[in-house]
């Protein structure tokens, strides 16, 4: 199959033919027209009018236009218009005082920088997620269904300080995906469609928050497709969405089969120079970078005829992992960022699946993949390989853990974890010093599994997951203490046995509280309880606390000076660091 640049050459070489076309049609009539142009001219320049809108080159979309009618059997047919919406000027409602805020105001407050606080726990550090709770350290701003309410934490008894409603058209839907907070922007990451989902698009709003009692609308981005993922790198919001063509494409209508991106309700079909094929399917991944400081700057966009499922991202490179639906293979795609200006950088098929995130990790310029396959038999088996700057396999460790799927993954620099699991728990650990010769240092087998690893200091690794009986079944949650100072001998210090069945840090590693420094480990149960534990390799694990948190989708714990606020959608309990004594809570169930 020819790659993504020979098949962009062609598009590109087709492109040119048609203009020179087109040019040589335009100089035979350009004399015969030019009188008739200089009257026409004359008579118009006393009406106002338009100025349209450049005509787009249908010939430079040729094969992308004739692979989506190719594979058009596959999908059902939808006749969605796909338009994007125009915000207009939000209000803002001010919970003080009742006054409407107005788009761009510029305002400044000042607050005390020396408070420490938790941060929401991330893969890669200096790469921040969207999540439901964000904070400063001097106000906490929480995601309440469509609701954001901004909560001075005021030294444990937290305070709300202002409100905002999410516009939802008549219509529409919009799930709020989470947020991110730099320096005096907030910006909220949208999974926008119609409620018969014939339309679907991908929103960043971003929001002036310089003043927090008077939050104020700046600008809105908008692309096709269903959010995928999202991370930030500074002030650069980097958006990946899946767009899976749902209309019957028309050859002179590029945008039935092209994907759009737009800003403030004006949308227009990508260039053909920055799409790319890699799979000849009736999907997109589209990745965008959106300056959000200031008033806010779209400044690159690339496609790829690709299917996605899994992202993960370093300062400098973004990884988008995906499937055919149709096989075992798994085709990955780079993209280098280069501060904004994302340039699509090389793609490769691997054979399986990836669990989610943790499964890909770049050190050192190679990705680092762990992927579990299923044979025609229906047979499980596991692999790790090490990728080059192209994409190009140069190590790799095979039928690892036969008839066993992954459960977790965490790289540490030169070195790798991954736990199987079937009936005990085998605990891979790998050195990857050598890039193309990847070595297994030991494999410790336990009963149970972690679904979560966590560098927890020096020499130790914390898992969070279940225990097992001797055939397999799980019973309830456990926490693991793993010591890999020896690579080689790696044990499992300590264990910890919950009497619980289910939490959302299981499938969810923001909604996990580690600081290895304060020695916190704390997260949510099903139970409406938040436990907070520590460690020491002398005694183990210790139960700190296990205090109550209201009911909610999901649920956070952060961490300000010197005191824990657990947070859910329904509001905010807060405790002492020291004792975990209650200190304050604030309700934020919408009185309407």
């Amino acid at each position: 199959m020819r790659t993504c640049e020979q098949r962009t050459e062609d598009v590109f070489a087709r492109r040119d033919a048609y203009r020179k076309r087109q040019q040589r049609n335009q100089s035979i009539v350009a004399l015969a027209t030019l009188c008739g142009a200089l009257v026409l001219s004359v008579c118009l320049s006393s009406f106002p009018f338009t100025k349209p809108a450049p005509e787009t080159d249908i010939q430079s979309y040729a094969e992308l236009f004739a692979i989506v009618k190719d594979q058009e059997h596959y999908y059902t047919l939808y006749g969605g218009t796909g338009d994007f919406i125009v915000d207009g000027d939000v209000a803002v409602q001010n919970s003080a005082t009742g006054n409407s805020a107005v788009r761009n105001e510029v305002a400044t407050e000042v607050v005390d920088d020396s408070v420490e606080y938790s941060d929401t726990n991330l893969q890669v550090v200096g790469v921040d997620e969207a999540d439901i709770v964000k904070t400063d350290g001097k106000y906490l701003y929480v995601l309440s269904g469509t609701r954001v309410v901004i909560v001075d934490p005021h030294n444990g008894t937290p305070q709300k300080l202002a409100e905002f409603s999410i516009p939802l058209p008549d219509g529409e839907v919009n799930d709020v995906a989470g947020m991110y907070l730099y320096e005096n922007r907030l910006v909220l990451t949208q999974y926008r469609y119609t409620a018969d989902r014939q339309s679907v698009s991908t929103i960043a709003r971003i929001y002036d928050v310089s003043r927090p009692t008077k939050p104020m609308f700046v600008t809105l981005f908008e692309q096709d497709g269903g959010l995928l993922s999202s991370r930030m790198v500074g002030d650069m919001l980097y958006t990946v969405s899946h767009h899976v063509l749902e209309q019957t494409p028309v050859e002179d209508d590029p945008a039935t089969y092209v994907p759009k991106t737009g800003c403030d309700g004006e949308a227009a079909v990508l260039p053909a120079e920055d799409i790319y094929i890699c799979t000849e399917s009736r999907s997109y991944i589209v990745v965008t970078a959106t300056r959000v400081s200031g008033k806010g700057e779209r400044v690159s966009q690339k496609a790829v005829m690709v299917s996605g499922d899994t992202v993960y991202a370093n300062t400098k490179n973004l990884y988008v992992a995906g499937d055919t639906y149709l096989s075992q293979e798994t085709p990955i795609v780079r993209f280098a960022l280069n501060n904004g200006q994302i340039e699509k950088a090389a793609e490769t098929t691997v054979s399986g699946d990836l669990l989610n995130q943790f499964s890909m990790d770049e050190h050192n310029g190679y990705l680092r993949v762990v992927l579990t396959a299923r044979s025609e038999t229906g047979k499980l088996t596991n692999s790790l390989l090490v990728l080059d700057s192209d994409l190009k396999t140069v190590g790799s460790l095979t039928d690892l853990a036969k008839d066993e799927r992954v459960y977790s993954v965490r790289f540490a620099g030169d070195v790798g974890y991954f736990v199987t699991f079937r009936q005990v728990d085998p605990l891979f650990t790998v050195d990857l010093s050598d890039p193309r010769n990847p070595v297994i240092q030991s494999e410790l087998k336990i009963p149970g599994f972690s679904q979560y690893l966590h560098p927890y200091g020096d020499g130790q690794l914390l898992g969070i997951g279940m225990q097992a009986d001797e055939n397999g079944r799980t019973t309830f949650m456990k926490l693991s203490m793993f010591n890999v100072s020896d690579p080689t001998a790696v044990t499992e210090s300590h264990v910890y046995l919950l009497d619980q069945r289910y939490s959302d840090v299981l499938s969810n590693h923001k909604a996990a509280l580690i600081d290895v420094e304060k020695n916190l480990i704390g997260f949510a149960t099903v139970d409406s309880t938040y436990h907070v534990y520590g460690y020491d390799p002398v005694n183990g694990f210790t139960r700190k606390a296990r205090v109550a948190a209201l009911s909610g989708d999901g649920v956070r714990g952060v961490y300000i000076g010197d005191y824990l606020y657990v947070i859910s959608r329904n509001g905010i309990l807060s405790y002492r660091l020291d004792t975990f004594e209650s200190v304050g809570a604030l309700s934020l169930v919408d009185a309407k």
